[in-house]
């Protein structure tokens, strides 16, 4: 995906491009524009310049990168290849040609030896350090599902019924930030494992101290591929009981169905230390982050129909 006619692509509705070009103009522009024809972008652009800078802006957040995006008289900048759309410290959301808008990028790593194993110093401590070759972070996964299916089934006997569905998203990724205060604390389960174990080995063989591991992985903005995690999960999303009352029972004045209903009910299967379809905010560049979130709730209540 090039960003040089990505704005105009994705975001045409948005500025209603047709309003100002004939409907056969603007197709043909749009078309030369997917092949890199900068001269039908400059006509576009000299039309409606004003409305494709504010949605360029709204994209990329930066006005001096809006500005390189869509000024027909800058030239190479039209060849951005990588753009940072936003995320939590070093966990980034970065589009680049050929992935995702899901794509999930570390721009920090631990330090490591001329072998690619953790570096240990004398003291047995290990530091962490950003990555400044952009071409060199650390690809951990895309936040978007593979798929998502659910399964749902009812059964009725007499005046009963019963019902339930089970869910489930498969694929994606996820990355806690909650987990790793708690790591870096040593207020987690998993910190106190490592402390009952003596140590927490890597590098195939090294034992390093629990508190010095957690505090490298953890402190700060913490390195989040130690805190990217499967979001593939299995649920019991619904389950429903009732009874019917027919209108017969009730001098032909309506039929009553009262249910217990619960959703949420039981999580199956889940590898991360949260529900990953929790999200903190709506904003399409911080879904699958996790930063002391509210737990997703159980909720149990009654139904009650009436039908006359």
């Amino acid at each position: 995906m090039r960003l040089r006619y990505f704005i105009l692509e994705e975001r045409k509705k948005a500025v209603n491009i047709e309003k100002l070009l004939d409907g056969s103009e603007c197709e043909k522009a749009l078309l030369r524009i997917a092949e890199g024809d900068r001269e039908a972008l400059k006509i576009i652009y000299q039309r409606m310049n004003r409305q494709i800078y504010a949605v360029a802006y709204s994209v990329l957040r930066d006005f001096s990168l809006a500005d390189d995006v869509v000024n027909p008289e800058t030239g190479e900048h039209f060849s951005v290849d990588q753009l940072d759309m936003g995320g939590l410290a070093d966990a980034r959301f970065i589009l680049r040609e050929g992935g995702t808008l899901g794509d999930f990028y570390s721009r920090i790593d631990l330090k490591r030896d001329s072998n690619g194993a953790v570096y240990i110093n004398e003291k047995g401590e290990i530091a962490s350090e950003s990555i400044t070759d952009v071409n060199s972070y650390i690809k951990l996964g895309s936040v978007l599902p593979d798929a998502n299916m659910a399964w749902r089934n009812d059964f009725r006997w007499r005046n009963f019924n019963f019902g339930f569905m089970v869910s489930a998203r498969l694929g994606g990724v996820v990355f806690s930030r909650t987990q790793a205060m708690l790591d870096y604390y040593g207020v987690s389960e998993v910190s106190a494992a490592a402390r009952d174990a003596g140590g927490v080995m890597i590098n195939g063989g090294d034992l390093v101290d629990a508190n010095k591991w957690y505090t490298a992985i953890g402190s700060g903005n913490s390195v989040p591929q130690y805190y990217t995690y499967s979001a593939t999960n299995v649920r019991l999303q619904e389950a429903s009981i009732g009874y019917t009352i027919p209108k017969k029972k009730l001098g032909d004045i309506c039929e009553i169905t009262l249910s217990l209903v619960g959703r949420n009910l039981w999580m199956i299967y889940n590898k991360a230390p949260y529900d990953p379809e929790t999200v903190a905010t709506v904003n399409s560049y911080y879904q699958g982050i996790d930063y002391f979130m509210s737990p997703s709730t159980r909720n149990i209540g009654f139904n009650l129909r009436l039908k006359f």
